[in-house]
C-alpha cells in the first residue's frame, strides 16, 4: 500500500482502517514523517506570517509602562481591557482587579496583567508570573517592542521549530488516543491487539491534524476546539472499532457446490 492510499484511507475510508491496522508499524510511522513534514511546514508558515500582526496588535493596545524593582506602573494609571481573538486582555496597575476576580469573572482563556504579577489562562492552564522574579531590572514600552522587532526579524526559524516540535506533539497524541483505544477497545470488544490500536490512532489523527491546519491557515476562531479535536479523534476510533467488530462478526461462506 503506498503514501497516497494510506493518506486517502485515513481520510474518508473508516471501512478500510482494517487494511491499515495490519500494516507494519515502520511502514505506519514512515507515512506519519511524510505527512508531518508535509504539513508542519504550512503551519509553521502560517504563524510566522501572522507575527507581524500580532506585534503590530500588540503595540496598539500596550500602554506606556515602567516596570523596576518588581512592580509595574502604566500611563494612565487607569484599568484597561481588551478583547483579542477569543481572548480578554486585562491591564490593571490601580489594584481595583485582583487577579482572583479575574479569574471568577473571566473563565474563559486571557492575559491578567497587575502590579504585581502576570497571569495567562490558555486552554484551561493557569501560569502565573511575578515581576519580582525577573530580578533588578528595568523595562519600558520601548525595551518591549525592541524586543518584539528582534523576534519579527527572526520568526521564520518557526518553520525548522514546527518540524521538530510538532511530530513530538502528535506523536504524544497519538499516545494518549492509543490508550484511549484501549479503553474503547474492551468496551465495543473488537479483540484488536495494541499493535493495531496504535496504528488506528495513528492514522485517525491525520484528519483532524488536516482540520487543525486549515483552520490555522484561515484563522477561524472555532469556540472549543481543543475539545472537537480529542472528540473528533475518538470518535474515528471507535467508529473504525465497531467495523472491525462488524468485519469479524460476518460469517464465513463455504462454496458446497463443488462437495
Amino acid at each position: 500500500m503506498n503514501l497516497v492510499e494510506q493518506f486517502t484511507i485515513a481520510l474518508v475510508n473508516h471501512k478500510g482502517y482494517g487494511r491499515l491496522a495490519a500494516l507494519g508499524v515502520g511502514k505506519s510511522f514512515a507515512f506519519f514523517l511524510v505527512f508531518m513534514f508535509s504539513v508542519a511546514p504550512i503551519y509553521a508558515l502560517r504563524l510566522a506570517s501572522n507575527y507581524s500582526r500580532v506585534v503590530d496588535s500588540i503595540a496598539q493596545i500596550t500602554p506606556e509602562f515602567t516596570l523596576t524593582d518588581g512592580r509595574l506602573t502604566t500611563a494612565p494609571n487607569v484599568p484597561m481591557g481588551y478583547i483579542w481573538g477569543r481572548m480578554l486582555i486585562v491591564i490593571d496597575t490601580t489594584g481595583q482587579t485582583t487577579l482572583e476576580e479575574y479569574m471568577k469573572r473571566h473563565p474563559q482563556d486571557g492575559i491578567f496583567i497587575g502590579a504585581d504579577r502576570v497571569a495567562v489562562k490558555f486552554w484551561g492552564i493557569k501560569c502565573v508570573l511575578f515581576w519580582k522574579h525577573l530580578g533588578p531590572c528595568t523595562v519600558t514600552k520601548k525595551d518591549f517592542l525592541s524586543m518584539l522587532e528582534t523576534i519579527r526579524a527572526r520568526r521564520f526559524w518557526a518553520v525548522p521549530v514546527c518540524l521538530v516540535l510538532w511530530p513530538l506533539v502528535k506523536l504524544l497524541h497519538i499516545l494518549i488516543l492509543s490508550i484511549a483505544a484501549l479503553l474503547l477497545n474492551s468496551v465495543i470488544r473488537s479483540r484488536c491487539d495494541y499493535v493495531k490500536l496504535w496504528n488506528i490512532s495513528l492514522y485517525a489523527i491525520v484528519p483532524v491534524s488536516l482540520v487543525e491546519t486549515i483552520v490555522a491557515i484561515v484563522g477561524l476562531p472555532v469556540p472549543f476546539w481543543r475539545g472537537l479535536y480529542w472528540v473528533g479523534a475518538i470518535g474515528i476510533v471507535a467508529n473504525v472499532l465497531v467495523q472491525l467488530k462488524k468485519t469479524s462478526a460476518k460469517p464465513v461462506l463455504t462454496d458446497t457446490t463443488s462437495r
